[in-house]
């Protein structure tokens, strides 16, 4: 190769690279807007839907955060036998929780209280992650039901289990640090000596609506503020799902003669 053939090439790649650029950010961008979270959101739910027709049981999708409040979608399936439960879920084999974009958060409006969101203390914190925790489940048929949830991990198996050791499931059952919040995707309602109200995540049904909002949107409201300033205004704008179609609409409301 001659010194002229490489510098062709050298600048063609510059070219091609100041051309990819702008557009990959163009779809971070798209992704990181509201419109690109629920496009990721209603791919989920379709997903879930397909997998409960498809497998002829429930199944759905739950929206958790990680300890350093990252919002992640995982995939659940329901499993008696698995759980032993009858109301018992597990995450789905194979099926890694998928991150949403770092800044986008999500709250269930009817799992908390104003003083839940205007404090700092642990009460407070445990109703945030109560709040923050929730799953959307499809029927059989492939419609949205409210259904109770009691997830476990992806062998059906708890943190106290005796058989515990036998789960390789490196998702669920993190142990949670008394100095870092909730472990990583703690599952619900099975902590050490059972349910521990100061970390939240107890017992839940299912929901069909939820508030999306900003992470850094809200590090600006005053902390005593957060509901009359914040989420007070975000209850008209909740995300409701279709029941026959699994997908995000304006809020739903059954037609009557």
């Amino acid at each position: 190769m001659t010194l002229t053939e490489l510098l062709v090439v050298v600048a063609v790649m510059a070219i091609l690279m100041g051309i990819a650029v702008p557009a990959v950010k163009q779809v971070m961008n798209a992704f990181d807007s509201g419109t690109g979270v629920r496009q990721l959101i209603n791919a989920a739910l379709s997903s879930a839907r397909a997998i409960a027709i498809r497998e002829q049981t429930y199944a759905g999708v739950r929206f958790q955060q990680d300890k350093e409040g990252r919002a992640y979608m995982i995939f659940i399936v329901k499993d008696e036998a698995a759980t032993g439960l009858a109301c018992g879920f597990r995450a789905m084999t194979g099926r890694k929780p998928m991150p949403l974009p770092e800044d986008t958060a999500l709250i269930v409006h009817q799992n908390f209280t104003n003083d839940d969101l205007n404090t700092l203390t642990p009460a407070g914190q445990a109703g945030w992650n109560n709040a923050s925790v929730f799953s959307v489940i499809f029927s059989p048929q492939g419609r949205l039901v409210i259904h109770d949830v009691r997830v476990r991990n992806k062998d059906g198996m708890t943190e106290t289990d005796s058989t515990a050791t036998l789960s390789n499931d490196s998702i669920f059952n993190t142990k949670p640090k008394v100095d870092a919040g909730i472990g990583l995707f703690y599952q619900d309602d099975y902590f050490p000596g059972g349910w521990s109200p100061d970390l939240g995540l107890g017992k839940e049904s299912s929901v069909q609506d939820f508030i999306l909002y900003s992470r850094s949107d809200l590090q600006n409201v005053p902390v005593m503020k957060r509901w009359s300033e914040f989420f007070a205004q975000k209850q008209s704008l909740a995300e409701y799902i279709s029941p026959y179609t699994g997908e995000l609409v304006m809020e739903y409301r059954e037609q009557t003669k």
